[in-house]
């Protein structure tokens, strides 16, 4: 009976050992016969887990490292040349801002496009410009001259410097040889100033009008009235004594900063002149 137990015993010992799968490999979680497995950054991975394979992977396949990609989709550890956002929205985009708007990049617009002639009177016009570039062009038939004299009401017909000033009026000299005064034209109207009515000297010989209005004037290299300038209302006259370089103004200009220039002719040799305006 004992023998018969014992066969019993150990034939279901090796039945048993027969059916046990634990001898099958266990996978990285222990588990056997299953599929978690280790990944390049060596993570166990299975879906219990939850994590993905490599997740400690940076773009640049270096495991826990720190590159990253940019908007650009360019990859690096460097985030001070990430790429930026042009005027239209997008990243990496070549579009820029200027004063047309945004233009370039995928716009379709040139950098410049909006400057041009915006006069629709010259050949040239551009109706798409609204910058003017000073590049207009005209045909001489498409200007009227005229030639005023004495008999349109023009005080002298000796003109020996002109100047226009902000709102568009002539104003005008007659030279040294001539003392007419000083005449303005508003385009209808003539106005002359001479020394009865407190201007300084009848003899123009050159004229210039600053950005505020103001009108400069000399009196030639034969005189020595000095500078005159003339501010719509009251005159002021600048000499030697008051620091002018000469008295004998034959030539005047005012630059973008209202500074005054001046020369004194061929007669004289005080060279080139400068007035710097104080405000």
């Amino acid at each position: 009976m004992n023998k018969q137990l014992s066969i019993l015993l150990f034939t279901w010992l090796v039945l048993l050992s027969v059916c046990d799968n634990s001898t099958e490999p266990k996978d990285c979680a222990g588990v056997s016969g299953g599929t978690a497995f280790i990944d390049d950054c060596g993570v166990c991975i299975n879906e219990e887990s939850g994590l993905i394979e490599n997740y400690l992977m940076d773009c640049a396949g270096i495991c826990a490292g720190i590159s990253q990609l940019d908007n650009c989709g360019n990859c690096d550890d460097d985030p001070s040349n990430d790429c930026t956002q042009d005027c239209t929205g997008l990243w990496g985009g070549n579009a820029t801002q200027n004063e047309c708007g945004c233009v370039d990049g995928n716009t379709g617009l040139e950098l410049d496009f909006c400057y041009g002639c915006t006069d629709n009177q010259a050949l040239n016009y551009n109706p798409e410009a609204y910058i003017d570039d000073e590049s207009c062009e005209y045909s001489f038939d498409q200007f009227t001259f005229h030639n005023y004299t004495i008999a349109d009401g023009l005080p002298f017909n000796r003109i020996s410097c002109l100047t226009a000033d902000q709102d568009g009026n002539i104003w005008m000299g007659n030279g040294p040889d001539h003392a007419g005064g000083l005449a303005k034209f508003d385009g209808t109207t003539w106005t002359v100033i001479t020394e009865d009515d407190g201007l300084p000297f009848d003899r123009i010989t050159c004229l210039t009008a600053d950005q505020d209005g103001n009108i400069w004037m000399g009196n030639g290299e034969e005189y020595s009235g000095g500078l005159l300038v003339f501010d719509g209302s009251s005159w002021e006259v600048f000499t030697e004594n008051v620091g002018l370089p000469y008295n004998r103004i034959s030539c005047l200009a005012a630059d973008g900063d209202n500074n005054i220039w001046m020369g004194d002719g061929p007669l004289n040799n005080g060279g080139l002149g400068f007035f710097g305006i104080i405000r």
